[in-house]
C-alpha cells in the first residue's frame, strides 16, 4: 500500500494568513469610508429638504399677506407693523416675520379712468426661520396697491 505523505510543518511560513489580514483590513477602511460619506450625504440632504421648507413658507407668508391684504391699510399708516407667524411641522417650530414697507405713496397711475386713483409701492419682506436652527430664509417682492385718491 502506498502511504500519503504530508508535508513538513516546519515548511509553511503563514502565507495566506497574512494575506486575509491584508484583505481584511483593506475592506474595513473601504467600509469605514463609505459609512463617513453616506453619513454626509444624509445631512446634505437634510440640509437642503430644511432650508426649501424655510423657503416655500416665507414665499406662502407673502402670497397670503397679498391675497388677504390684511397688514396693507396698517402699513401704509405704520410701517413697522408685522405679522408674525409660528408653525408646527413635524417636531420643529418654524417662525415667519412678514413686513410690508411703502416705498412709495401717492405715484400717479395713468389711464383713461386711473386718473382718480393713486398707488402706494410696497415692499414685502418674509423671513422664515426654524427655531433650534440656522435655516432662515428672507424674501422680498414689490407690490402696487391701488388706492382711490381723496
Amino acid at each position: 500500500m502506498n502511504q500519503l505523505k504530508l508535508p513538513n510543518n516546519s515548511q509553511q511560513r503563514g502565507f495566506v494568513l497574512v494575506a486575509c489580514l491584508i484583505i481584511l483590513l483593506v475592506l474595513t477602511v473601504l467600509g469605514v469610508n463609505n459609512m463617513s460619506t453616506s453619513n454626509l450625504e444624509e445631512r446634505m440632504a437634510a440640509n437642503s429638504q430644511t432650508k426649501l421648507g424655510t423657503f416655500q413658507l416665507a414665499e406662502s407668508a407673502i402670497a397670503n399677506t397679498i391675497v388677504t391684504n390684511s397688514i396693507f391699510d396698517t402699513a401704509i399708516g405704520d410701517p413697522s407693523t408685522a405679522v408674525h407667524t409660528t408653525y408646527t411641522i413635524g417636531t420643529q417650530t418654524v417662525t415667519t416675520d412678514t413686513l410690508v414697507n411703502p416705498t412709495q405713496i401717492g405715484y400717479s397711475t395713468t389711464g383713461s379712468s386711473l386718473s382718480k386713483f393713486t398707488g402706494v409701492l410696497m415692499d414685502i419682506t418674509s423671513t422664515s426661520t426654524i427655531n433650534g436652527t440656522a435655516a432662515r430664509t428672507v424674501l422680498t417682492q414689490g407690490v402696487t396697491r391701488v388706492l382711490p385718491k381723496q
